[in-house]
């Protein structure tokens, strides 16, 4: 029994270590596209300046701009976000531990570094940053490519109504929603009675 409770925590251990030993070579195509998506540029903008952009003045020896460096001691402990200090300064819970200094970055942010930390902190960055590696202009760049992916963006091209499977709408745009709801077989919601109708209508024209 004795010797059962004392594989565990060293089982765990090693398994908590296991990110911040692997290298970038080791990473899967999606922890690596998770990491160059969500996390890097968010480091570059909010993060290197103060953390790594400059190697003689790196504030708190918290480099940020490589694995090991921003794995140090408890700053970032791989599979466990609460229990690293990055995420506790990203809450701005502590008026002492507060990062960037700047101003509190959006919740959306904060969950998808979070959730990089529960992945087991994927960081295909080997070696730190020095000067050239990254530019903002680079970053953009990439930045772009991604977002030409939009559906936004796309070019706009002519469409053939879908036929609904019974009347529902004359709307065009309706059409498509009523196809997409009998593909998952879900049934419209029924018509709103008169007094609900006013009372939304009320909502909008008050501004609540």
């Amino acid at each position: 029994m004795i010797c059962g409770r004392t594989k565990i925590p060293i089982l765990f251990l090693a398994l908590l270590g296991y990110s911040s030993m692997a290298t970038a070579a080791s990473l899967t195509s999606d922890e690596r596209e998770y990491f160059e998506r969500y996390i890097r540029p968010v480091l570059i903008q909010n993060c290197y300046t103060c953390h790594g952009e400059d190697p003689n003045s790196i504030k708190g020896g918290f480099n940020l701009t490589h694995r090991d460096g921003i794995q140090k001691g408890n700053n970032l402990i791989p599979g466990a976000p609460e229990q690293s200090r990055i995420v506790q300064a990203l809450h701005y819970d502590n008026p002492d531990l507060q990062m960037p200094p700047s101003g509190r970055l959006p919740d959306t942010i904060i969950q998808q570094i979070e959730h990089w930390i529960s992945m087991g902190a994927p960081d295909p960055r080997d070696e730190p940053f020095t000067p050239g590696d990254v530019t903002q202009e680079d970053l953009w760049a990439e930045t772009l490519e991604q977002r030409k992916s939009w559906w936004s963006f796309q070019p706009i091209h002519a469409r053939t109504l879908p036929e609904p499977s019974s009347p529902w709408s004359d709307n065009p745009v309706d059409a498509f929603i009523k196809q997409a709801l009998d593909e998952a077989e879900i049934a419209p919601s029924p018509l709103a009675e008169p007094h609900t109708i006013l009372r939304r209508l009320s909502y909008i024209l008050t501004g609540l």
